[in-house]
């Protein structure tokens, strides 16, 4: 018998017995086995579809729902904004050292942080070199006092402010 024959009766076969396989796989069983391939015993096996991988997780600084407008800073933004404006760098921001042109701006970064996210006293002085949570009480209402006695400190922080909004 012929392969061309061979291939069209052991595809109906299978049909009958509501198996499908495909031309390719029939069309080697049919040359490997010859005109045996009747006698031979042939295992298909259907194999499930591999699992697709879980997709990496979500961080929630990725989330940002349009019904909520504009998502609150972060931060690591925010003090770059204040490191900007008072020409300092980000590490004298983090640093120990409690000099005066470093002291305010870390302190208007830290009321900034208060205001501008939801995070606690606790978090934002960790992100701070890892200060005490009473080092950002003290600089948001030190900062929140000096806008309401000085006027043109007060537009300042609020030009940083808008910044943000």
């Amino acid at each position: 018998m012929d392969e061309s024959r061979q291939f069209a009766l052991h595809q109906e076969q299978l049909r009958v017995r509501n198996i499908n396989a495909s031309n390719g796989l029939l069309s080697r069983l049919v040359e490997y086995h010859g005109g045996d391939f009747k006698s031979e015993p042939v295992i298909i096996v259907e194999a499930p579809l591999p699992e697709p991988e879980p997709p990496p997780p979500i961080q929630d600084e990725w989330i940002m729902s349009i019904d909520d407008g504009p998502r609150a800073p972060t931060i690591k933004e925010i003090k770059l904004c204040v490191c900007r404006h008072f020409k300092i760098s980000p590490i004298d921001m983090d640093s120990p050292r409690r000099a005066m042109n470093l002291a305010l701006p870390r302190q208007v970064a830290m009321y900034l942080a208060r205001t501008l996210t939801p995070r606690t006293f606790p978090e934002i002085a960790k992100r701070f070199g890892g200060r005490d949570h009473s080092t950002a009480v003290h600089a948001a209402q030190k900062i929140a006092r000096m806008i309401e006695s000085d006027r043109s400190f007060a537009a300042t922080v609020r030009k940083l402010e808008a910044q943000f909004r």
